[in-house]
């Protein structure tokens, strides 16, 4: 015959199990309120970014900018945050993003203010035009050749002639920024 002593620590035992699980379902359920709670809460329309704003561009046109934005913030993290959620949006990848598919581009900031995402960006400024072949590309004073130059009627640009090269833009010209230099000062002299 069983001890009446070890019957009830066995069923204290018990009882004490069964209330540890309830405890952990209770706070696995709760758990699953906050998360669900904040996920609905970060989805609110006033959080979330509703317009692009593109300063600094010259050249380079606004609309192209911001479609390239847009298709960034397209989509959701993991099928529960929006990626136009403005304290989560991609902004590195949309930095980047945009310095790499718009050579032109020398830098490119984002931040948000109130529901708008705000890109301010800064463009090369051609120095020279460097025509490595039959194709001709802008070059800055860093002899970094960074777009396609169209075909001028007359000479805007002192315009630098050499053998074929392939590369990609942006990519240093075949010739250095002192190099570059002192042909601009030449050409200066000579007007």
């Amino acid at each position: 015959m069983a001890n009446p002593r070890q019957e009830l620590k066995q069923t204290n035992r018990q009882a004490k199990r069964r209330l540890w699980k309830r405890r952990l379902v209770a706070l696995l359920v709760l758990l699953v309120f906050i998360i669900v709670g904040l996920v609905f809460f970060l989805r609110l329309a006033r959080w979330q970014l509703e317009e692009v704003v593109v300063r600094g561009n010259r050249v380079t046109s606004s609309a192209d900018l911001t479609n390239a934005i847009e298709s960034q913030l397209a989509g959701d993290y993991l099928y529960l945050l929006p990626r136009r959620q403005r304290w989560f949006y991609p902004e590195r990848s949309i930095e980047d993003g945009l310095i790499e598919q718009f050579p032109r581009l020398q830098s490119a900031v984002t931040s948000v203010r109130n529901d708008q995402l705000v890109l301010v960006v800064k463009e090369y400024s051609p120095t020279a035009v460097w025509c490595p072949g039959a194709s001709c590309y802008f070059i800055n004073d860093k002899a970094q050749a960074f777009s396609p130059a169209p075909t001028f009627s007359r000479p805007i640009y002192l315009t630098i002639t050499t053998a074929k090269t392939d590369l990609t833009l942006p990519s240093p010209a075949s010739f250095g920024p002192a190099d570059l230099s002192k042909l601009l000062d030449l050409q200066t002299q000579l007007q």
